[in-house]
């Protein structure tokens, strides 16, 4: 297993044994990251990521096992940042609920790049979808790269058109980065 998808998976097992809390995983796991190299095999720091979350090893673990076959089964294609990373995006790190992780695929240039959301309705009228393909299109002649929600409609509509003309695309998706959701897409 890739280095910082190990990472990645132990951040994820840290909030859950921890009941979901965000908060508390994070201060552990910045603790964690002073204290020992976080991408080592968890059964060499299981007993002090437990005790930096205040739960049982035992609880660590069951969490740990529960969830890493979904990351072991991550392409290679697939590319997480962390807060550490050289690469992380700038402009994430004044959001109030900044992810501690990224999990990317395709060119990572276009996080670089000036970004604009276009998004709209699921149900989208002949003329939205005109409006949106134009709109995308000028956008992205001027080396903007547009941000999606990757749903029906509107979303749709910009990707694909993004995609079809060479313009760089970010999709913010609300599932793991190995599911297709909707499927269409």
């Amino acid at each position: 297993m890739r280095d910082e998808v190990r990472k990645a998976l132990h951040y994820q097992a840290m909030v859950i044994a921890c009941g979901g809390s965000e908060e508390q995983a994070n201060r552990a796991y910045c603790q964690a990251l002073l204290e020992f190299d976080t991408g080592e095999d968890i059964s060499r720091h299981a007993d002090r990521y437990a005790s930096l979350l205040s739960v049982s090893p035992r609880t660590l673990l069951d969490a740990y096992y529960r969830i890493r076959p979904s990351y072991e089964a991550l392409s290679d294609d697939v590319r997480i940042l962390s807060w550490e990373d050289r690469r992380w995006p700038e402009r994430i790190d004044g959001f109030p609920y900044a992810p501690r992780f990224l999990f990317l695929r395709g060119d990572l240039l276009v996080l670089e790049r000036p970004m604009i959301a276009l998004v709209g309705t699921r149900f989208a009228t002949a003329e939205g979808k005109k409006l949106a393909i134009d709109t995308s299109l000028a956008l992205g002649s001027k080396r903007f790269s547009l941000v999606s929600g990757l749903d029906l409609g509107i979303d749709g509509v910009v990707l694909r058109s993004s995609l079809q003309n060479g313009y760089g695309t970010v999709c913010v998706t609300g599932t793991k980065v190995d599911v297709a959701y909707p499927p269409e897409h």
